[in-house]
């Protein structure tokens, strides 16, 4: 009898952990400056552990966000915000013993934005490709994913990555700036018809505000937004081409 009730209990308690290993968690929060003011459209963004993002959310007028993800080892935690430094947690160091774990975040200041030095491009030409996306039919709402999929030469996969003519392209930049490196997916989701004035392919392309005057050159997408989007659309840059912009995460939805 004792025999079969250790063979329960060792069954029961396999079934319990796979069962907490494959259910939903949520992270609610609410995410602060250090002057206890709210800060609307934080980027809130869930990376495992090869850094890939495999859920991502933003904060509304109250800074409060909620996300939900499938529970699995080595998720990491992103929060960042123009102007702050971004804050990221191991969420194994979590107890959601609840399911539901409720956290308040404060961002602090980036100072050295405040002395910030501007390095000026260099004159180079180009080889830029303008995308004819007038001829394809699309309607306002369709998704940059949608478009590049309708456009010759592109290819998309699944986990986001884009070809184009057989060349990787990992940077989206928005008015010329760098604005999502690795982060294709985001921009594929978020990005909409509406916003675009100017869609390019950039193939040589350089940062011209690193201070590495040897980076290789790449192929890059280029999207110039309309004029009342430009506003909606507020990027910025971190790390990598002066003190420009200072945020790994480089692009802020605003209203979208």
């Amino acid at each position: 009898m004792n025999c079969y009730k250790c063979i329960f209990l060792i069954v029961f308690s396999l079934l319990s952990a796979l069962n907490t290993f494959g259910q939903k968690l949520v992270v609610e929060g609410v995410v602060m400056d250090e002057e206890n003011e709210f800060l609307q459209q934080a980027n809130i963004i869930i990376n495992n552990s090869d850094g890939k993002v495999v859920k991502y959310s933003f904060t509304d007028k109250n800074g409060y966000f909620k996300i939900d993800f499938d529970n699995k080892k080595g998720l990491t935690l992103t929060i960042s915000y123009i102007g702050f430094k971004k804050l990221s947690v191991d969420l194994e160091s979590y107890d959601f013993s609840g399911e539901t774990v409720k956290k308040k975040y404060v961002l602090t200041s980036d100072v050295n934005l405040l002395n910030e030095i501007i390095i000026k491009p260099e004159n180079v030409e180009q080889d830029t490709v303008n995308i004819n996306i007038i001829k394809l039919n699309l309607v306002d709402n369709n998704k940059l994913g949608e478009i590049l999929k309708k456009s010759p030469n592109f290819r998309l996969d699944n986990d986001g990555s884009i070809t184009y003519k057989g060349k990787s392209i990992d940077k989206i930049l928005i008015d010329g700036k760098e604005t999502f490196n690795y982060q294709n997916s985001i921009a594929l989701d978020k990005i909409e018809n509406r916003m675009i004035e100017k869609l390019q392919v950039i193939n040589n392309y350089r940062d011209n505000f690193s201070v590495d005057k040897e980076s290789p050159e790449e192929t890059v997408l280029n999207i110039d937004a309309k004029s009342e989007f430009k506003n909606v659309l507020a990027t910025s840059v971190e790390g990598g081409y002066g003190a420009v912009n200072k945020y790994e995460f480089k692009g802020s939805f605003r209203h979208i």
